[in-house]
This record gives structure tokens, C-alpha cells and sequence, in this order.
């Protein structure tokens, strides 16, 4: 069985408890699955992104891209459309 990925997508990511905080929760769920940070520069996001979406089966998204992000997915849903910001990416495909 392959493990799924998730990761956190931001810049600056250094202060992140994210890793540590979902791997306990995964682990506690008994889901074999890891959690990375995604340190993206601004300048290489658009080139980035799309590989990333490709490859992990959810991604939550913090500053700078929560905008930035939307002109990549293939959808969105209400919230997401009404505020203009995503928080959370789920790969469906995956």
C-alpha cells in the first residue's frame, strides 16, 4: 500500500508545528501517511505548484499563497469562492 502525503504550502515555514501535530493525529488514526512542509518561494510557486498538486492527496495552505492558489484548482467550493482564499486542497484524483 502506498502512504499518502499531505503537506503544508507557505513561505516563510520555519515556525510550523504542522508536521509534528498531524503525524501524532495520523498516527493516533492508525493512517499510514506523512505530512511535510512545502517551503515554496514566491518566484517559483507557479512553476511548483502543479507538480506538488500532482503528487500529494491534501495540501493546507497558508500565506502567501491563499489566493495565489485558486487560479490552479480545478474547483472550489462555496466558502472558498465567496472569500476569494483556500485554506485547505484536496487532490480527488488521488
Amino acid at each position: 500500500m502506498t502512504e499518502d502525503k499531505y503537506g503544508l504550502v507557505g513561505h516563510p515555514l520555519g515556525h510550523s508545528l504542522s508536521p509534528w501535530i498531524h503525524q501524532k493525529l495520523m498516527s493516533h488514526a492508525g493512517l499510514e501517511a506523512t505530512y511535510e512542509l512545502l517551503d515554496i518561494n514566491p518566484q517559483d510557486f507557479l512553476q511548483d505548484m502543479p507538480k506538488l498538486l500532482s503528487h500529494y492527496r491534501g495540501l493546507n495552505v497558508t500565506i502567501p499563497y491563499k489566493e495565489r492558489i485558486i487560479s490552479l484548482l480545478d474547483s472550489l467550493d462555496n466558502q472558498a469562492s465567496s472569500l476569494r482564499s483556500v485554506n485547505t486542497v484536496l487532490n480527488g484524483r488521488g
